[in-house]
């Protein structure tokens, strides 16, 4: 039985983005504006910014890519993610993407991989984000099976583990909860697969 048919939305993930054409304002700010913010003192100001800017598309990504050499990981992040779903990025911004997967903050380095998989070949990142699915902290693993399910048919090469997860996490009515299961990572196991292959039979 299927034990999480709701779709998750993490707080810290998007899906990627379809339009295509970029809005000239978003929130009331321009491109040129919130680029502007990513150079305030103000921590908070330029998150904000970094989470704006996706919604301008392609004509973000110098902005984005800017944004990544930022020394709040927070914005890192967002940058990263930004650009992963925009899909690409100049060579030095693919330079620091590269730093980040390799760097110490699981998050940074996740979404680094994310973006990577997105403008290189997935097979040489996809790695770090399916070896996350297995971290201790129910944020990082959700995170991860987001990611991964943001890749598309991108991410076959996640659906062994995608699954293991979901089994692993699925406690069944009736059943006893030994401690072991989590219906949110089951849920995103479960959303991810749906993404990567269209249908996916829970019970096979």
């Amino acid at each position: 039985m299927q034990c999480c048919a709701a779709i998750l939305i993490w707080p810290l993930l998007l899906v990627p983005a379809t339009q295509t054409d970029a809005p000239k304002k978003v929130a009331g700010r321009t491109l040129a504006e919130f680029t502007a913010e990513l150079e305030s003192p103000n921590v908070f100001v330029r998150l904000r910014a970094a989470k704006s800017l996706r919604a301008f598309g392609k004509s973000a990504v110098p902005a984005l890519s800017k944004a990544l050499q930022d020394k709040n990981n927070g914005v890192q992040y967002w940058a990263a993610s930004h650009l992963g779903d925009i899909g690409s990025a100049p060579k030095e911004a693919v330079a620091i993407l590269r730093k980040l997967e390799a760097g110490k903050h699981p998050a940074t380095a996740m979404a680094a991989a994310y973006a990577l998989c997105r403008i290189e070949k997935p097979k040489d990142h996809i790695k770090l984000l399916i070896g996350r699915l297995d971290y201790p902290e129910r944020g990082m693993a959700c995170s991860a099976a987001e990611f991964l399910g943001r890749l598309g048919q991108d991410g076959r090469p996640a659906v062994p583990a995608l699954e293991a997860a979901y089994h692993r996490h699925n406690k069944k009515p009736g059943e006893a909860n030994k401690g072991n299961t989590d219906y949110h990572i089951c849920g995103a196991s479960q959303n991810a697969l749906r993404q990567i292959l269209g249908e996916w039979d829970a019970e096979k």
